[in-house]
Protein backbone atom coordinates (compact mmCIF):
# COMPACT_ATOMS: atom_id res chain seq x y z
CA UNK A 1 0.00 0.00 0.00
CA UNK A 2 1.13 3.37 -1.28
CA UNK A 3 2.13 6.21 1.80
CA UNK A 4 -0.44 8.50 0.31
CA UNK A 5 -3.78 5.95 -0.07
CA UNK A 6 -6.37 5.25 1.94
CA UNK A 7 -6.59 1.25 2.89
CA UNK A 8 -6.91 -0.74 -0.07
CA UNK A 9 -9.46 -3.53 -0.48
CA UNK A 10 -8.79 -5.48 -3.44
CA UNK A 11 -12.32 -7.53 -3.51
CA UNK A 12 -14.02 -3.61 -2.97
CA UNK A 13 -11.73 -2.30 -5.75
CA UNK A 14 -12.09 -5.10 -8.19
CA UNK A 15 -16.11 -4.85 -7.04
CA UNK A 16 -15.87 -1.24 -8.43
CA UNK A 17 -14.38 -1.97 -11.63
CA UNK A 18 -16.37 -5.30 -12.84
CA UNK A 19 -19.49 -2.17 -13.17
CA UNK A 20 -17.57 -0.64 -15.64
CA UNK A 21 -17.40 -3.10 -19.29
CA UNK A 22 -14.00 -2.05 -20.40
CA UNK A 23 -12.48 -3.07 -17.27
CA UNK A 24 -14.60 -5.99 -16.84
CA UNK A 25 -13.45 -6.94 -19.92
CA UNK A 26 -10.08 -6.99 -20.03
CA UNK A 27 -9.55 -7.09 -16.32
CA UNK A 28 -12.59 -9.84 -15.50
CA UNK A 29 -10.70 -11.15 -12.02
CA UNK A 30 -10.32 -7.65 -11.28
CA UNK A 31 -6.74 -6.46 -9.64
CA UNK A 32 -5.01 -8.21 -6.73
CA UNK A 33 -2.66 -5.32 -5.16
CA UNK A 34 -2.35 -1.49 -5.77
CA UNK A 35 0.37 -1.81 -7.47
CA UNK A 36 -1.05 -3.56 -10.71
CA UNK A 37 -4.26 -1.07 -9.95
CA UNK A 38 -2.07 1.65 -10.38
CA UNK A 39 -0.95 0.77 -13.63
CA UNK A 40 -3.67 -0.78 -15.41
CA UNK A 41 -6.88 1.68 -14.28
CA UNK A 42 -6.21 5.06 -15.52
CA UNK A 43 -6.84 8.22 -13.52
CA UNK A 44 -10.53 9.63 -14.93
CA UNK A 45 -11.14 12.99 -15.39
CA UNK A 46 -14.49 14.82 -15.95
CA UNK A 47 -14.62 14.62 -19.36
CA UNK A 48 -13.73 10.89 -19.46
CA UNK A 49 -17.28 10.55 -17.23
CA UNK A 50 -19.09 12.74 -19.26
CA UNK A 51 -18.27 10.07 -21.91
CA UNK A 52 -18.97 6.86 -20.01
CA UNK A 53 -22.52 9.02 -18.96
CA UNK A 54 -23.07 8.75 -23.07
CA UNK A 55 -22.10 5.45 -22.90
CA UNK A 56 -24.90 4.34 -21.15
CA UNK A 57 -27.31 6.85 -22.86
CA UNK A 58 -27.23 5.27 -26.20
CA UNK A 59 -28.07 2.04 -24.78
CA UNK A 60 -31.72 1.32 -24.56
CA UNK A 61 -31.30 -1.91 -22.01
CA UNK A 62 -30.78 1.56 -19.14
CA UNK A 63 -33.54 0.09 -16.82
CA UNK A 64 -34.20 1.62 -12.94
CA UNK A 65 -31.37 4.69 -13.75
CA UNK A 66 -32.22 8.02 -11.65
CA UNK A 67 -31.00 11.01 -13.38
CA UNK A 68 -29.21 13.91 -12.06
CA UNK A 69 -26.73 16.45 -12.28
CA UNK A 70 -24.16 18.03 -10.16
CA UNK A 71 -24.62 22.07 -9.23
CA UNK A 72 -22.01 23.59 -10.92
CA UNK A 73 -20.51 24.95 -7.98
CA UNK A 74 -17.06 22.81 -9.00
CA UNK A 75 -16.51 23.04 -12.12
CA UNK A 76 -19.14 22.42 -15.20
CA UNK A 77 -22.39 21.29 -14.92
CA UNK A 78 -22.33 17.18 -15.49
CA UNK A 79 -24.84 14.85 -15.97
CA UNK A 80 -24.66 11.81 -14.38
CA UNK A 81 -27.19 8.29 -13.37
CA UNK A 82 -26.96 6.25 -10.15
CA UNK A 83 -28.66 2.88 -11.10
CA UNK A 84 -29.97 0.19 -8.14
CA UNK A 85 -27.33 -2.10 -6.62
CA UNK A 86 -28.70 -5.60 -7.15
CA UNK A 87 -27.96 -6.41 -3.26
CA UNK A 88 -29.84 -6.77 -0.41
CA UNK A 89 -30.99 -3.48 1.06
CA UNK A 90 -28.98 -3.93 4.64
CA UNK A 91 -25.56 -4.42 2.24
CA UNK A 92 -25.88 -1.21 0.57
CA UNK A 93 -24.05 2.04 0.20
CA UNK A 94 -27.03 3.72 1.65
CA UNK A 95 -27.52 1.73 4.50
CA UNK A 96 -23.80 1.73 5.61
CA UNK A 97 -24.20 5.93 5.19
CA UNK A 98 -27.26 5.17 7.72
CA UNK A 99 -25.50 3.55 10.08
CA UNK A 100 -22.49 5.60 10.19
CA UNK A 101 -24.50 8.75 10.86
CA UNK A 102 -27.13 7.06 13.17
CA UNK A 103 -27.24 7.44 17.30
CA UNK A 104 -24.43 10.18 16.57
CA UNK A 105 -25.45 12.85 14.35
CA UNK A 106 -28.96 11.94 14.04
CA UNK A 107 -31.00 9.91 16.78
CA UNK A 108 -34.19 7.87 16.04
CA UNK A 109 -36.44 10.79 18.21
CA UNK A 110 -34.82 13.89 16.18
CA UNK A 111 -37.07 16.12 14.05
CA UNK A 112 -34.84 16.99 11.11
CA UNK A 113 -35.20 20.00 9.01
CA UNK A 114 -33.84 19.43 5.89
CA UNK A 115 -32.91 22.61 4.18
CA UNK A 116 -31.41 21.42 0.66
CA UNK A 117 -32.61 22.74 -2.64
CA UNK A 118 -35.35 20.61 -4.16
CA UNK A 119 -35.28 19.65 -8.03
CA UNK A 120 -33.37 21.22 -10.44
CA UNK A 121 -32.15 17.80 -11.33
CA UNK A 122 -30.53 17.42 -7.56
CA UNK A 123 -30.51 14.39 -5.99
CA UNK A 124 -29.43 15.69 -2.23
CA UNK A 125 -32.73 17.00 -1.23
CA UNK A 126 -34.82 13.68 -1.88
CA UNK A 127 -31.41 11.47 -1.05
CA UNK A 128 -31.20 12.95 2.47
CA UNK A 129 -34.87 12.59 2.83
CA UNK A 130 -34.59 9.03 2.11
CA UNK A 131 -31.33 8.91 4.78
CA UNK A 132 -33.03 10.34 7.20
CA UNK A 133 -36.22 7.38 7.05
CA UNK A 134 -33.29 4.66 6.51
CA UNK A 135 -32.10 6.14 9.81
CA UNK A 136 -35.57 6.17 11.96
CA UNK A 137 -35.88 9.95 11.90
CA UNK A 138 -38.76 12.15 12.08
CA UNK A 139 -38.24 14.42 8.66
CA UNK A 140 -39.51 17.69 8.06
CA UNK A 141 -38.79 18.40 4.46
CA UNK A 142 -38.82 22.07 3.91
CA UNK A 143 -36.37 22.82 1.20
CA UNK A 144 -35.07 26.41 0.55
CA UNK A 145 -36.64 29.10 2.30
CA UNK A 146 -36.24 31.54 0.40
CA UNK A 147 -38.27 29.69 -2.18
CA UNK A 148 -41.45 30.27 -0.50
CA UNK A 149 -42.41 33.72 -1.03
CA UNK A 150 -45.51 35.26 0.25
CA UNK A 151 -45.61 31.80 2.08
CA UNK A 152 -42.57 31.78 4.25
CA UNK A 153 -44.27 33.21 7.59
CA UNK A 154 -46.88 30.26 7.15
CA UNK A 155 -44.02 27.81 6.49
CA UNK A 156 -41.94 29.27 9.26
CA UNK A 157 -45.19 29.11 11.57
CA UNK A 158 -45.45 25.52 11.26
CA UNK A 159 -41.95 24.98 11.33
CA UNK A 160 -42.51 26.74 14.73
CA UNK A 161 -45.25 24.46 15.83
CA UNK A 162 -43.11 20.91 14.55
CA UNK A 163 -40.20 22.34 16.33
CA UNK A 164 -37.04 20.32 14.52
CA UNK A 165 -33.81 20.41 16.73
CA UNK A 166 -31.81 19.34 13.53
CA UNK A 167 -30.52 21.48 10.83
CA UNK A 168 -29.02 19.68 7.52
CA UNK A 169 -27.73 22.28 5.16
CA UNK A 170 -25.81 23.94 3.47
CA UNK A 171 -23.99 26.34 6.00
CA UNK A 172 -25.73 29.26 3.75
CA UNK A 173 -28.70 27.40 4.03
CA UNK A 174 -28.51 27.06 7.76
CA UNK A 175 -27.62 30.70 8.46
CA UNK A 176 -30.51 32.19 6.41
CA UNK A 177 -33.12 29.95 8.23
CA UNK A 178 -31.99 31.17 11.53
CA UNK A 179 -31.86 34.93 10.53
CA UNK A 180 -35.10 33.71 9.30
CA UNK A 181 -36.79 32.41 12.04
CA UNK A 182 -35.25 35.65 14.24
CA UNK A 183 -36.93 37.69 12.13
CA UNK A 184 -40.41 36.40 12.31
CA UNK A 185 -39.63 35.46 16.04
CA UNK A 186 -39.82 31.86 15.89
CA UNK A 187 -37.97 30.39 18.40
CA UNK A 188 -36.03 26.62 18.14
CA UNK A 189 -33.88 24.35 20.55
CA UNK A 190 -31.95 23.79 17.46
CA UNK A 191 -29.19 20.97 19.36
CA UNK A 192 -27.59 19.45 15.94
CA UNK A 193 -26.24 20.60 12.49
CA UNK A 194 -25.52 18.36 9.48
CA UNK A 195 -23.63 20.65 7.06
CA UNK A 196 -22.17 19.57 3.43
CA UNK A 197 -21.55 21.41 0.30
CA UNK A 198 -19.38 24.44 1.70
CA UNK A 199 -16.99 25.42 4.38
CA UNK A 200 -18.56 25.95 7.60
CA UNK A 201 -16.06 28.50 8.82
CA UNK A 202 -15.49 29.46 12.35
CA UNK A 203 -17.15 32.66 12.12
CA UNK A 204 -20.23 31.27 10.98
CA UNK A 205 -20.05 28.87 13.21
CA UNK A 206 -20.12 31.27 16.14
CA UNK A 207 -23.12 32.71 15.26
CA UNK A 208 -24.65 29.72 15.31
CA UNK A 209 -23.66 29.33 18.89
CA UNK A 210 -24.17 32.96 19.92
CA UNK A 211 -27.98 31.85 18.65
CA UNK A 212 -28.32 28.17 20.01
CA UNK A 213 -25.28 27.51 22.45
CA UNK A 214 -25.59 23.79 22.50
CA UNK A 215 -26.26 23.06 18.90
CA UNK A 216 -22.77 19.91 17.79
CA UNK A 217 -21.67 20.74 14.51
CA UNK A 218 -21.25 17.27 12.05
CA UNK A 219 -20.08 17.79 8.30
CA UNK A 220 -20.10 15.37 5.41
CA UNK A 221 -17.82 15.57 2.63
CA UNK A 222 -18.36 14.46 -0.96
CA UNK A 223 -19.39 15.39 -4.10
CA UNK A 224 -22.17 14.92 -6.36
CA UNK A 225 -20.45 12.62 -8.50
CA UNK A 226 -19.25 10.30 -5.53
CA UNK A 227 -21.52 10.77 -2.83
CA UNK A 228 -20.71 11.18 0.59
CA UNK A 229 -16.96 9.66 1.10
CA UNK A 230 -16.81 10.40 4.79
CA UNK A 231 -18.10 12.23 7.71
CA UNK A 232 -16.79 14.74 10.60
CA UNK A 233 -18.10 15.09 14.18
CA UNK A 234 -17.64 17.74 16.79
CA UNK A 235 -14.70 15.87 18.52
CA UNK A 236 -12.99 15.69 14.81
CA UNK A 237 -10.28 17.87 14.31
CA UNK A 238 -10.14 20.48 11.51
CA UNK A 239 -10.69 19.24 8.15
CA UNK A 240 -10.58 16.13 9.33
CA UNK A 241 -13.08 13.43 7.86
CA UNK A 242 -13.46 9.59 8.68
CA UNK A 243 -13.82 7.50 5.08
CA UNK A 244 -16.18 4.75 4.51
CA UNK A 245 -13.43 2.72 3.67
CA UNK A 246 -16.08 -0.46 2.35
CA UNK A 247 -16.80 1.57 -0.43
CA UNK A 248 -14.33 4.23 -0.94
CA UNK A 249 -10.68 4.06 -1.99
CA UNK A 250 -8.85 7.30 -2.09
CA UNK A 251 -5.48 8.38 -3.45
CA UNK A 252 -3.50 11.58 -3.35
CA UNK A 253 -2.14 12.14 -6.37
CA UNK A 254 -0.37 15.70 -7.04
CA UNK A 255 -1.87 16.41 -4.15
CA UNK A 256 -5.37 16.28 -5.43
CA UNK A 257 -7.97 13.64 -4.44
CA UNK A 258 -8.67 10.37 -6.45
CA UNK A 259 -11.73 8.79 -5.66
CA UNK A 260 -12.44 4.75 -6.50
CA UNK A 261 -15.72 3.87 -5.55
CA UNK A 262 -18.76 1.02 -5.88
CA UNK A 263 -20.92 2.76 -4.43
CA UNK A 264 -23.22 3.33 -7.57
CA UNK A 265 -22.97 0.54 -9.51
CA UNK A 266 -24.44 2.68 -12.67
CA UNK A 267 -21.65 4.89 -12.68
CA UNK A 268 -18.88 3.44 -10.47
CA UNK A 269 -15.66 6.18 -9.88
CA UNK A 270 -12.54 4.60 -10.99
CA UNK A 271 -9.72 7.26 -10.09
CA UNK A 272 -12.10 9.74 -10.32
CA UNK A 273 -10.29 13.07 -10.35
CA UNK A 274 -11.82 15.76 -7.66
CA UNK A 275 -10.17 19.13 -7.40
CA UNK A 276 -9.42 19.05 -3.92
CA UNK A 277 -6.31 19.52 -2.11
CA UNK A 278 -5.83 16.77 0.32
CA UNK A 279 -3.69 14.75 2.31
CA UNK A 280 -4.37 10.51 2.84
CA UNK A 281 -2.76 8.00 4.20
CA UNK A 282 -1.63 5.76 7.18
CA UNK A 283 -0.06 8.48 8.80
CA UNK A 284 -3.04 10.40 8.92
CA UNK A 285 -4.78 10.12 11.90
CA UNK A 286 -7.99 12.55 13.43
CA UNK A 287 -7.79 13.78 17.54
CA UNK A 288 -11.07 12.10 18.32
CA UNK A 289 -9.19 8.48 18.06
CA UNK A 290 -11.78 6.55 15.99
CA UNK A 291 -10.26 4.37 13.71
CA UNK A 292 -10.28 4.26 9.69
CA UNK A 293 -9.10 6.17 6.86
CA UNK A 294 -9.30 9.86 7.46
CA UNK A 295 -9.04 12.39 4.68
CA UNK A 296 -7.64 16.08 5.84
CA UNK A 297 -9.14 18.75 3.33
CA UNK A 298 -6.95 21.70 2.01
CA UNK A 299 -8.59 23.81 -0.08
CA UNK A 300 -9.76 23.48 -3.97
CA UNK A 301 -6.46 22.91 -6.53
CA UNK A 302 -8.08 26.16 -8.84
CA UNK A 303 -8.43 29.38 -8.14
CA UNK A 304 -11.92 29.78 -7.71
CA UNK A 305 -14.30 29.76 -4.40
CA UNK A 306 -17.45 29.48 -2.97
CA UNK A 307 -19.26 32.25 -2.95
CA UNK A 308 -22.35 32.03 -0.95
CA UNK A 309 -22.33 28.58 -1.85
CA UNK A 310 -21.41 29.33 -5.82
CA UNK A 311 -18.12 28.57 -7.29
CA UNK A 312 -17.13 31.54 -8.85
CA UNK A 313 -13.42 31.56 -11.18
CA UNK A 314 -11.01 34.48 -10.38
CA UNK A 315 -10.18 34.08 -13.95
CA UNK A 316 -13.92 35.00 -15.22
CA UNK A 317 -13.92 37.99 -12.63
CA UNK A 318 -10.55 39.07 -13.84
CA UNK A 319 -11.43 39.36 -17.57
CA UNK A 320 -14.48 41.10 -16.97
CA UNK A 321 -12.61 43.75 -15.03
CA UNK A 322 -10.28 44.18 -17.98
CA UNK A 323 -12.63 44.54 -20.23
CA UNK A 324 -14.46 46.93 -18.48
CA UNK A 325 -11.14 49.28 -17.80
CA UNK A 326 -10.16 48.36 -21.32
CA UNK A 327 -6.57 46.51 -20.39
CA UNK A 328 -5.26 44.00 -18.47
CA UNK A 329 -4.22 44.94 -14.88
CA UNK A 330 -3.90 43.48 -11.68
CA UNK A 331 -6.43 42.39 -9.61
CA UNK A 332 -7.08 40.91 -6.46
CA UNK A 333 -9.73 38.82 -4.29
CA UNK A 334 -10.48 38.92 -0.91
CA UNK A 335 -13.04 36.48 0.88
CA UNK A 336 -14.35 37.20 4.34
CA UNK A 337 -17.71 37.11 6.36
CA UNK A 338 -19.22 39.92 8.44
CA UNK A 339 -21.28 40.01 11.57
CA UNK A 340 -24.15 38.37 10.01
CA UNK A 341 -22.39 35.39 8.30
CA UNK A 342 -22.41 36.64 5.12
CA UNK A 343 -19.60 36.08 2.34
CA UNK A 344 -17.69 39.37 1.28
CA UNK A 345 -15.98 39.38 -1.92
CA UNK A 346 -13.59 42.65 -2.36
CA UNK A 347 -12.44 43.19 -5.45
CA UNK A 348 -9.20 45.21 -5.27
CA UNK A 349 -7.93 47.08 -7.97
CA UNK A 350 -4.80 48.60 -9.30
CA UNK A 351 -5.96 51.82 -9.74
CA UNK A 352 -5.78 55.07 -8.04
CA UNK A 353 -7.86 56.85 -6.04
CA UNK A 354 -8.49 59.27 -8.39
CA UNK A 355 -8.41 56.00 -12.06
CA UNK A 356 -11.19 53.99 -9.69
CA UNK A 357 -13.26 56.36 -8.86
CA UNK A 358 -15.29 56.96 -12.42
CA UNK A 359 -15.20 53.23 -12.94
CA UNK A 360 -16.53 52.44 -10.04
CA UNK A 361 -20.21 51.84 -10.80
CA UNK A 362 -19.52 50.15 -13.98
CA UNK A 363 -16.69 47.63 -12.72
CA UNK A 364 -19.38 46.86 -9.94
CA UNK A 365 -22.16 45.89 -12.48
CA UNK A 366 -19.65 44.12 -15.07
CA UNK A 367 -19.14 41.58 -11.62
CA UNK A 368 -23.37 41.07 -11.33
CA UNK A 369 -23.63 40.27 -14.35
CA UNK A 370 -22.02 36.99 -13.86
CA UNK A 371 -25.01 35.03 -12.63
CA UNK A 372 -23.44 33.44 -9.72
CA UNK A 373 -22.20 36.64 -8.18
CA UNK A 374 -25.28 38.36 -8.67
CA UNK A 375 -27.62 34.94 -7.31
CA UNK A 376 -25.52 35.69 -4.16
CA UNK A 377 -26.03 39.08 -3.78
CA UNK A 378 -29.92 39.01 -5.02
CA UNK A 379 -30.42 36.58 -1.87
CA UNK A 380 -29.05 38.23 0.54
CA UNK A 381 -26.04 35.81 1.11
CA UNK A 382 -23.01 37.93 -0.25
CA UNK A 383 -21.62 41.26 -0.17
CA UNK A 384 -19.58 42.97 -2.74
CA UNK A 385 -17.14 45.89 -2.87
CA UNK A 386 -14.49 47.21 -5.54
CA UNK A 387 -11.15 48.83 -3.73
CA UNK A 388 -8.30 50.74 -5.38
CA UNK A 389 -4.68 50.30 -5.27
CA UNK A 390 -3.80 51.36 -1.22
CA UNK A 391 -5.83 48.31 -0.51
CA UNK A 392 -3.88 45.75 -1.84
CA UNK A 393 -2.21 42.74 0.10
CA UNK A 394 1.31 41.72 -0.07
CA UNK A 395 2.78 38.69 1.04
CA UNK A 396 6.33 38.39 2.82
CA UNK A 397 7.74 37.99 -0.10
CA UNK A 398 6.60 40.62 -1.73
CA UNK A 399 4.41 38.83 -4.23
CA UNK A 400 0.55 39.44 -4.80
CA UNK A 401 -1.84 36.84 -4.22
CA UNK A 402 -4.76 36.88 -6.36
CA UNK A 403 -6.96 35.32 -3.97
CA UNK A 404 -7.38 35.76 -0.57
CA UNK A 405 -9.59 33.95 1.55
CA UNK A 406 -9.97 34.62 4.98
CA UNK A 407 -12.88 31.96 6.00
CA UNK A 408 -11.96 28.43 6.78
CA UNK A 409 -9.38 27.11 4.28
CA UNK A 410 -10.76 23.90 3.70
CA UNK A 411 -13.92 23.38 1.40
Amino acid sequence: MSDRTTRFDSSAVSEALSYDARYAHVLPTGVASYAAFRTLVAIETADDLKRRVLDHLDHDDLAGATFYTTSGTSGDVKLLLNAPARKRPDTTYGRALANALAGTAIAPTDRVANLFTAGGFSTLYDGVNRLLEAIGANVLPIGRLDAYGADLPAMLNLIGRARPNVLVGTPTSVLQCLRLLDAHGVDLDVTKILYTGEAFPERKRAIVRRRWPDAACFGLYGATETGFLGYHTPRCAEGHYHVLDDWFFLEEEDGQLLVTSRANPGLAMLRYRLGDRVRVGPSVRCTCGEGGSVVVLQGRADQRFKFAGNLVSTELLAQRLAACVGRPLDCQFRLDADAHGRDCLTVVLDLGDDELAPLASRLTDALLEIEDVRECIDKGEGRLDVLGRDALRYSARQKLPRLIDERHAHV
